[in-house]
């Protein structure tokens, strides 16, 4: 059990890796909570924050700026402890050289083909980043949307790259996840075990 959470834990923290920069900010109303105050009779949101930057490839500039806020009007969602949670959304705006590319509203169902149905139901999207490991990509802009449990404290998550071409055309596909991490030498030993 240890190592299926480091496993988890290891990669959690590669998409945290991969979303960090930007110019990030939060807001907090009477509706979010964190996994301190969590609400096991009401409904709990999750904190609701905004990112913008850009993004260089060559001569072309892409300007991006999205919202990820708690969405009301979607299905709430019951996680395996039965905590019930709001669903969320991310509405996210690129324009290319100054010109709109895109604006488009996200929400957990654009990725159900890449998570497992079980896992799905009781998931929300949890998380939406611009991906800085692909800071330098020439053919598109890159973001990361998590899937996963919105109680913090639950190990189990779904990293979904999300990639904007220089057409605006949009495509996903899963980054690694808890049952496809790669085994790394001493990574998945357990101090303690030995």
């Amino acid at each position: 059990m240890k190592i299926a959470k480091l496993i988890t834990a290891s990669s959690l923290l590669f998409a945290l890796m991969a979303c960090s920069g930007g110019n990030a900010t939060q807001s907090q109303d009477e509706d979010s909570s964190s996994a301190d105050s969590i609400i096991p009779t009401g409904v709990n949101a999750l904190y609701e924050y905004s990112d913008s930057g850009k993004h260089v490839a060559g001569n072309i500039t892409y300007d991006y700026k999205f919202q990820f806020k708690n969405d009301k009007s979607l299905p709430v969602v019951k996680n395996p402890l039965e905590y019930q949670f709001y669903d969320n959304k991310v509405v996210l705006r690129i324009t290319k050289n100054g010109q709109d590319l895109l604006r488009r509203t996200f929400t957990k169902e654009d990725f159900r083909q890449l998570v497992p149905e079980s896992f799905f139901e009781t998931s929300a999207l949890i998380g939406f980043c611009y991906n800085v490991d692909k800071e330098n990509a020439k053919d598109a802009v890159y973001f990361i949307a998590t899937i996963g449990d919105p109680d913090s404290a639950a190990d189990s998550s779904y990293a979904i790259e999300v990639r904007i071409s220089s057409a605006g055309d949009i495509s996903f596909s899963k980054l690694q996840d808890r049952e496809t991490l790669p085994v790394n030498n001493g990574m998945t030993v357990d101090p303690e075990e030995n």
